[in-house]
């Protein structure tokens, strides 16, 4: 802003003077952004630099300069302000997509009324007459990823094929530090004895040979060197007992058979044969071990 005095001498010899206040309206500078890739896979980087100012700081980050280098975990905007040669700002923000972290865990495990010998387990969804069951197939369980603090809370879960050779295959959209939880509808819910780390590159963990790889070592003794998941929990409540006893005598004297989780030992029907499995693991005082 300058102020302009004017003096002004008429034809009579007489003067005036006058003070003109001129002001100059600075203009904010036109701030834009260009980026190498607005989408990111997980743990992937990408630059933004800056567009239409002299200087530019950027947040989140408090960082400063025409280009910044950026690898943020989750879908993030970042918003620039550009400072002009008269000093004048303006903002700008440009939105990084960050695709979601993947992993893949292969698992091998049996279950115990279901296991055969020999490494395999009956193919027990054509047994009971599943439509599009396959003789390879045994049966479906869900897989949980479980956060390793209390309260040990669900970061994922899928429902995936258990093969006769007792290998499954699932695929997360997390990936980081997990118990493993295995659940099946006449299994004990089955936890990994540690907690494993999954990425994108696949990780194998493998229950079946040795006991221990089951959290407080809680797995059947199939003889050869074979571990697998009790069965027996028909009611899904952690235990093995007389309520599943119960609901197994019922079973049989309405001889049922097809799809059933009192079908302990996954011939198609339920009968007298499923007993021994559940009384054993009655007698024994089975119940779910974890965090």
């Amino acid at each position: 802003t300058t102020n302009y005095t004017v003096t002004v001498t008429g034809t009579n010899g007489c003067t005036a003077t006058d003070v003109v206040v001129v002001t100059v309206n600075k203009t904010p500078p036109t701030v834009g952004t260009t980026v190498t890739s607005a989408s990111i896979p997980c743990g992937g980087s990408t630059s933004i630099t800056g567009t239409g100012a002299s200087t530019y700081t950027w947040q989140p980050g408090s960082l400063s300069g025409t280009t910044i280098s950026v690898s943020p975990g989750l879908t993030t905007t970042y918003t620039v302000t550009g400072t002009g040669a008269n000093g004048c700002t303006n903002t700008a923000t440009r939105t990084i997509t960050v695709a979601p972290c993947g992993s893949v865990l292969n698992l091998k495990l049996f279950i115990e009324g279901y296991y055969l010998g020999a490494g395999l387990m009956d193919n027990v969804l054509q047994n009971q007459f599943v439509p599009g069951a396959t003789a390879t197939q045994t049966d479906t369980i869900t897989v949980e990823l479980r956060n390793t603090t209390s309260p040990y809370s669900v970061a994922a879960t899928v429902k995936t094929i258990l093969n006769t050779n007792g290998t499954a295959t699932c695929n997360f959209t997390v990936a980081g530090n997990f118990y493993i939880a295995i659940k099946h509808r006449n299994g004990l819910q089955t936890w990994s004895a540690t907690p494993v780390t999954l990425s994108s590159t696949p990780l194998t963990y493998d229950f079946s040979n040795l006991i221990t790889k089951a959290y407080g070592s809680n797995q059947a003794n199939m003889g050869g060197g074979v571990f697998a998941i009790f069965s027996g929990d028909i009611i899904i409540d952690e235990n093995i007992d007389l309520l599943d006893q119960g609901l197994l005598d019922l079973d049989i004297a309405n001889f049922l058979s097809g799809y059933e989780p009192s079908d302990v030992n996954g011939d198609g029907n339920v009968d007298i044969l499923d007993s021994p499995i559940i009384e054993n693991n009655v007698n024994s005082f089975i119940f779910s071990a974890h965090p």
